[in-house]
């Protein structure tokens, strides 16, 4: 029973020194993007995509548990008031329909959770894409910044310490009873 115990412990901690936590952060800065109706020359949908293998995630060793996406979406000041008397508001999609959410546009950045395809997509391969749609109102779309925490692997290329250390618990796990015995 102590030999499993002990097998058991070792494969735990040489198999969780690969992981470390990690994050992510990818931000996005847009040069005010114009969201407005179309006699106003600006554009009523708008779609980017965050690339987190830009920021050094790998979708074939690394794990995304949890994100965090931050649009900054602010208001034109009424420069047109005369004709966009009110609020403005905003429609972000993300992938699949949970993270979907309505906005009225201010002066603060807006922050959205987890869908469960944009967690699904950034693991499968390191994206998440966004459409942003006019709803009501002229606004602009500033910048975006997608923070993803999870699990990374320290290097890409597996260390053979962990792999010689298990070995030797292996082969000594195995050879004292042995020596015990005569």
């Amino acid at each position: 029973m102590k030999k499993l115990l002990a097998l058991i412990v070792l494969c735990t901690v040489t198999l969780a020194s690969q992981a470390i936590p990690m994050q992510w952060e990818e931000r996005l800065d847009f040069d005010d993007v114009y969201f407005s109706g179309k006699h106003k020359g600006g554009v009523k949908s708008y779609t980017y995509t965050h690339d987190l293998k830009a920021v050094g995630f790998s979708p074939e060793q690394d794990y995304v548990g949890n994100y965090n996406l931050s649009i900054n979406l602010f208001d034109d000041g009424d420069k047109d008031r005369w004709f966009d008397k009110g609020t403005e508001w905003a429609s972000i999609s993300q992938p699949g329909f949970w993270g979907d959410r309505t906005v009225e546009v201010s002066y603060k950045d807006v922050d959205l959770g987890v869908s469960w395809r944009g967690w699904y997509s950034l693991n499968l391969d390191g994206l998440l894409e966004i459409t942003i749609k006019r709803l009501k109102g002229d606004f602009y779309l500033g910048g975006s910044t997608l923070t993803a925490t999870g699990r990374g692997h320290a290097s890409k290329i597996p260390e053979p310490a962990p792999f010689i250390l298990f070995s030797l618990a292996m082969i000594g796990l195995f050879i004292a009873p042995r020596k015990r015995r005569r």
